[in-house]
């Protein structure tokens, strides 16, 4: 098997290279078993007909038994380095859009989790751009992720068509292309699950949608993906409750951004009453 399956993974084997570790999938904490892949409980009634417990929270990535082990080699970040920027994207920002990947980028830089919060439209992804050049030329590895296929398969177009030399891979579930290491991961948050400090920066783009912002399990993958001294941004619109009090906290640095290209405020809305009924 070639070892670079393993860099910053945890993966289900019978046999790995001796440069790996393994540890079981399923461990026996105060008498109940948990999965340490996706660190949930597996419920009594969880067994295959031989009685050996499973766990069913993660079945989707493959079926991992208490006789499964669980093996992985610590990231070791190689990857070419860039000279230049790798940034190929040839678009332009408008001076707010500007700024506000000025800011993005200063805290990426600082290494601090962070919060773009910017209205639809506005250009987030584009206003990563720069603080992503930034860090693929540090030679840091990066995982972009969402928890809807549909987004992932729409960026990764537009990544590589932004960073046309950086190899990049593009995970979800049924995807007809192996698993490759690369700098550059585009994913869902459920395939999170598989790494274990991988990533130097993560990008959770649509941290609000579903599952993601009520699954405290793909929370957990992200915090389990990237590595101690990593970091974050979360990218939304609508920022939910809980991060509104991780801003209120200043647990989270925040770029806000309420306006859009064009530079035009969101029309407000208006009510209008209709009658009805008809002419008596």
């Amino acid at each position: 098997m070639d070892k670079t399956q393993l860099f910053g993974r945890r993966v289900p084997l019978t046999q790995a290279p001796p440069e790996a570790t393994g540890k079981p999938a399923l461990q026996l904490v105060n008498g109940h078993w948990q999965c340490q892949r996706c660190h949930q409980w597996v419920a009594p009634q969880d067994c295959l007909p031989h009685g050996v417990p499973y766990c069913r929270h993660c079945l989707n990535l493959g079926r991992l038994t208490k006789h499964t082990k669980l093996y992985t080699i610590p990231e070791p970040n190689q990857f070419l380095k860039w000279s230049d920027s790798p940034l190929s994207w040839a678009g332009t920002l408008s001076e707010q859009q500007h700024q506000a990947a000025l800011a993005v980028c200063r805290l990426v830089q600082a290494q601090r989790d962070q919060l773009l919060w910017a209205v639809t439209g506005a250009g987030k992804t584009e206003m990563v751009y720069p603080a992503l050049a930034w860090a693929l030329q540090r030679g840091w590895r990066v995982a972009w992720t969402s928890p809807r296929v549909d987004v992932c398969l729409e960026l990764a177009p537009r990544l590589a068509q932004a960073f046309a030399a950086v190899p990049q891979t593009v995970l979800y579930g049924g995807q007809p292309a192996p698993y490759r290491y690369c700098q550059l991961t585009i994913c869902t948050t459920h395939q999170l699950l598989r790494f274990e400090a991988a990533f130097d920066w993560i990008v959770v783009d649509e941290v609000d949608a579903f599952p993601l912002a009520t699954s405290p399990m793909l929370q957990r993958a992200i915090v389990q993906a990237q590595k101690p001294a990593g970091c974050h941004l979360y990218l939304t619109a609508t920022p939910g409750p809980d991060l509104q009090r991780k801003l209120k906290r200043h647990q989270l640095a925040v770029t806000y951004l309420p306006l859009r290209y064009h530079g035009h405020l969101l029309p407000p809305l208006r009510t209008k009453l209709v009658g009805a009924g008809g002419p008596g």
